[in-house]
């Protein structure tokens, strides 16, 4: 059973794709806002 983003991904590549380099720039982001919020603990 395919679930509805199993069905986004698999039907259209270009959405793969686009999903992949989104998801990484997301990761990248959530990671630079935690070590900013551990510096900045770190400082109080």
């Amino acid at each position: 059973m395919k679930t509805t983003f199993d069905e986004f991904i698999t039907d259209n590549p270009n959405q793969k794709e686009q999903f992949d380099k989104e998801y990484e720039e997301f990761l990248l982001s959530e990671f630079i806002i935690q070590k900013m919020e551990e510096e900045n603990n770190e400082t109080k």
